[in-house]
């Protein structure tokens, strides 16, 4: 996949691209807690903003990179579904996966146009079948010594070993790596404990726990190639919560979601007869210079995200299909160094970063409609929609609504308050995932607004108050939405 090598901020191939997380690091040590040290480090990430562009105007391509990976910029869709599918401009295309019927064990995965298009979720390829048999015989003293989980040694596990590693040699040994890890941390009793369950927001009750501090939701429904959808809001991370949290608690609370994830991935796969994955979406929101400051201090916390990060890589290689940053304030880079220095070269490919506000129409092409819904639920779970209430958004924020509307429904929406500019987009719910939305309202500054609109097809709206534009004035506005007509 070329997802992520069009918006990652290292694949500008320049120096200069890591000067912002350098000034983050640099403020973080001195102590970034007073408004002016926090006030000239905005003025600095504008100025090396426009460094870099300049810097950049005379390569090939390098200004679409510098716009998908810098703040205060946005990346056209079109652009990005030509990255992710050099086959066809859309972000994907049905498909007919059937397996050959062919005297080998493995499962071969039928060849064919749509095939080229996304081939890091097929199945055993042609041109795999030698590398996969060598990776049989390497472990196979391993394999008939192990409990006989198929998503533990049957061929799609070793798959996944097979393409984050590249090599059977390289592949067996970290199969073997995963072994002690399984060992160290007890992962069999927890492979256990998740037999029989179903994957969902809140698959086993422990799991509440974890939601409590880390908003997410782990089951936002399924994306065009048929991956799983996993909604989080990292900005609402309630740090001291999970510190106090004991270690060997949430980690054991953490990888049971994981060895249950990894078996429903692994029936996914079978179902659908290509290789299931996770697609992430994770709002930035709420992150500060003071956040990650505070973050770079805690040993505690970094030990924490970097145990779960690297164990994640060990034991559950090529999970991950594709994960959206949404919101990434300017002080992210300093986290992501950090963080990008234990994930392979293939796992950084899949990440891509928006800034904000975030491009809605990217997250509905990528993780589907339900996606935008799980999203403004996490974040304001207090407001209601439809319904009417009373908000404030902080200067360089947005508030944002979404419902489902049913065909035949018609949508009628008021607000007044301070100028903020407004938006309202309206999705189709289909399963091309690849139409664009619909402007009801397109993006106007403005103190009040009202208005209706009549649902032709199943739609899900959003509906946006953004003061980004203001630096600090927070505004104040009430609302009301309501549906009527033909509502389900």
């Amino acid at each position: 996949s070329h997802f992520g090598s069009s918006l990652s901020p290292f694949s500008l191939g320049s120096g200069y691209a890591y000067l912002p997380a350098m000034v983050v690091h640099f403020v973080a040590a001195a102590g970034a807690g007073s408004l002016c040290v926090v006030l000239l480090t905005q003025l600095v990430f504008k100025c090396l903003r426009t460094l870099l562009h300049v810097l950049s105007k005379d390569k090939s391509g390098r200004r679409q990179l510098a716009a998908a990976a810098l703040p205060g910029s946005t990346v056209r869709p079109r652009s990005l579904r030509r990255d992710l599918a050099s086959a066809e401009p859309t972000l994907s295309a049905q498909r007919d996966y059937r397996s050959e019927a062919c005297s080998t064990p493995l499962r071969l995965q039928r060849q064919g146009p749509d095939l080229v298009e996304r081939p890091e979720l097929c199945l055993v390829r042609p041109d795999e079948v030698d590398d996969m048999r060598e990776l049989q015989r390497l472990l196979a003293a391993e394999l008939q010594s192990l409990p006989q989980w198929p998503d533990l040694i049957g061929e799609r596990r070793l798959l996944r070993f097979l393409r984050g590693h590249g090599s059977p040699a390289a592949a067996a040994a970290a199969y073997r790596e995963m072994l002690v890890w399984r060992g160290d941390n007890d992962a069999d009793d927890l492979r256990k404990a998740v037999q029989g369950l179903d994957w969902g927001t809140v698959p086993f009750p422990e799991w509440k726990d974890v939601m409590q501090v880390m908003p997410m939701d782990i089951d936002a429904g399924r994306n065009s190639d048929g991956n799983v959808v996993w909604i989080e809001w990292s900005g609402g991370i309630d740090i001291a919560k999970v510190a106090a949290m004991p270690a060997c608690t949430f980690r054991r609370k953490v990888f049971k979601m994981m060895e249950l994830r990894s078996k429903v991935l692994d029936d996914l796969s079978m179902e659908q007869n290509q290789l299931a994955k996770v697609v992430q979406v994770r709002d930035l929101r709420g992150f500060g210079p003071s956040f990650f400051a505070d973050l770079l201090r805690n040993r505690q916390m970094m030990a924490r995200v970097r145990d779960l990060a690297t164990s994640s890589v060990r034991a559950y290689p090529e999970t991950l299909d594709k994960v959206l940053l949404l919101n990434v304030p300017q002080s992210f880079y300093l986290i992501w160094n950090v963080f990008q220095s234990i994930l392979p070269e293939q796992a950084k490919k899949k990440f891509a970063f928006l800034q904000c506000p975030y491009d809605a129409q990217i997250v509905r092409e990528v993780a589907g409609c339900r996606a935008l819904l799980s999203l403004t639920r996490l974040i304001s779970p207090g407001l209601p929609c439809p319904g009417k209430g009373n908000t404030r958004v902080a200067g360089g924020a947005f508030q944002e609504l979404a419902l489902e509307v049913p065909a035949g429904t018609t949508l009628s929406w008021s607000w007044s308050g301070g100028v903020l500019d407004f938006s309202a987009v309206q999705f189709a719910v289909d399963s091309s995932f690849t139409g664009k939305g619909k402007d009801i309202v397109p993006l106007a500054r403005c103190s009040t607004h009202c208005g209706d609109s009549l649902a032709a097809v199943d739609s899900v709206v959003l509906l946006r108050w953004s003061n980004v534009f203001a630096w600090r004035a927070s505004k104040t506005f009430s609302w009301d939405v309501s549906l009527s007509g033909k509502v389900t």
